[in-house]
Parts: C-alpha cells; sequence; structure tokens
C-alpha cells in the first residue's frame, strides 16, 4: 500500500515480499536500474548520495506498517538512511515501503533528550540480498502528536548462507516473536551501524500499543 496525490492509500504490487514458513521476506532485485547505479558508484559517497536522491524523489509518502501503524518516509528518512550507510542498507532501501509491510513489531521505548521523536518503535524484518539472509530492525520515530516516521535500518546482521536458501531463513528466525529486544539490540552479532538508535539504559518499556 502507498498514498497518492490525494494522501488515500491505494494498492501497489509488491512482488519484493515473499514468504517461507509462513515467515515474509523481502527480496531485493538487484538488476534493478537503482541497483545497477550503485553497481556503477565510483566511492562510497557517490553510492550514499545516489540513494539519498532515489529515496527522497520516490519513495516519501506514508505507508502502513503490519500492527496499523502509519509510517511516513520524508527527508529526515532518506538523510538518515545513508548517513555513513553501508552498501546493504542501500541495497535494501529501495524496498522500504515493503520492509515496512512486513516488519513485526518488537518494542516500542520512550526516548529522553531527542529533538524530534518521544518514542522510537521497533520493528523485526527480514530481507534477502543475492544468496545473503539479513535480519534488521527498523527505526520508526514517533513524535508527540502521533505521527510516525521511518528514522532508519539499524541494527542489522547477515543470518544465513546460500545452501539454506531453499529451507528458507534459519531455524529462529522464523519465530520473530520469540526474540527479546532487550538481548538482541546489545547482542555483540548486530553490526551497530552509527549509533543512532538510542541506548537501552537511555529508555523505559512501555507495554506495547499500536
Amino acid at each position: 500500500m502507498e498514498t497518492d496525490t490525494n494522501n488515500n492509500f491505494v494498492p501497489s504490487a509488491k512482488t519484493s515480499i515473499k514468504e517461507i514458513n509462513c515467515v515474509k521476506y523481502v527480496e531485493i532485485d538487484l538488476s534493478t536500474e537503482i541497483q545497477k547505479l550503485l553497481d556503477n558508484a565510483a566511492d562510497a559517497n557517490e553510492e550514499r548520495r545516489i540513494m539519498y536522491e532515489y529515496i527522497f524523489k520516490n519513495l516519501r509518502g506514508k505507508y502502513p506498517a503490519s500492527d496499523g501503524r502509519i509510517v511516513e518516509i520524508n527527508k529526515r528518512s532518506a538523510k538518515e538512511m545513508t548517513f555513513q550507510a553501508p552498501i546493504v542498507r542501500l541495497r535494501a532501501a529501495p524496498e522500504l515501503a515493503a520492509l515496512i509491510e512486513i516488519g513485526q513489531i518488537i518494542d516500542l521505548v520512550d526516548v529522553s533528550g531527542h529533538n524530534i521523536y518521544e518514542r522510537f518503535a521497533y520493528y523485526d524484518v527480514i530481507f534477502k540480498i543475492g544468496n545473503a539472509w539479513y535480519n534488521g530492525r527498523l527505526n520508526v520515530g514517533i513524535r508527540k502528536n502521533g505521527e510516525s516516521a521511518l528514522y532508519t535500518i539499524n541494527p542489522f546482521r547477515q543470518i544465513a548462507s546460500h545452501e539454506e536458501e531453499k529451507a528458507g531463513p534459519p531455524i529462529g528466525v522464523s519465530k520473530i516473536q520469540a526474540y527479546d529486544p532487550a538481548t538482541r539490540i546489545n547482542d555483540p552479532a548486530f553490526s551497530e551501524i552509527n549509533g543512532s538508535i538510542p541506548a537501552m539504559a537511555d529508555v523505559k518499556s512501555p507495554a506495547i500499543t499500536p
């Protein structure tokens, strides 16, 4: 789903959303024009510039999450998604709408001292680039008025090899709700990219509500 020029939700075919063993994941198509532009970029800075412009020009809008929250992709989303971004995050970025759609909420936390958001909602996502599986966390900022916007994908980690492709995500990944958010945020196996998400010591975890 996405919004038209009148801000109404309209259906869109997301062929990137796949399902194995009742678990949805997003498959990143590396044959698209935007991915080819990344392939031909001169360096990491050009990769980030290309993806910032792509998000800003093509993905800004409001998208429904699996828990009913409406998540906006805006200029700040484009900036945070590409700030010091590794190539994996950039590769996944064109499918942000699909990732928002399949994400499973795992935590909702109050934050102190943030200049824009009062709370962050964290959504688990699974995506596949080539033959590599990744598990990541969408960070969605929530303003005082309740409006929500995508902040970034952070952290994320590779979770499977191509040998496990036919069997789907490895054991445990299909049981998203069984993960302990506090444990996972501090899990050294995760790749902390830019330190932009609040540390657990700085947040309180209330009951999860839409």
